[in-house]
């Protein structure tokens, strides 16, 4: 995520986590799913993003 601050308390110390378990992105009508990696300030709490690790099954069909 590059020298993020929070948004919240501007701190920098921004650490990254992931769920844990079968907490999966799932897309919407479809048997598929990505996992989630987050940014989170390690003083306030704040989750600062949330991104799916494999976007590309996220991919809207064409019309």
């Amino acid at each position: 995520m590059g020298s993020e601050k929070c948004p919240a308390c501007g701190s920098q110390a921004i650490g990254e986590g992931a769920f844990s378990g079968y907490a999966n992105l799932s897309v919407k009508g479809k048997m598929a799913s990505s996992k989630v990696t987050a940014y989170v300030c390690s003083d306030c709490g704040l989750i600062i993003a949330m991104y799916a690790d494999k976007p590309e099954k996220f991919t809207p069909p064409e019309v």
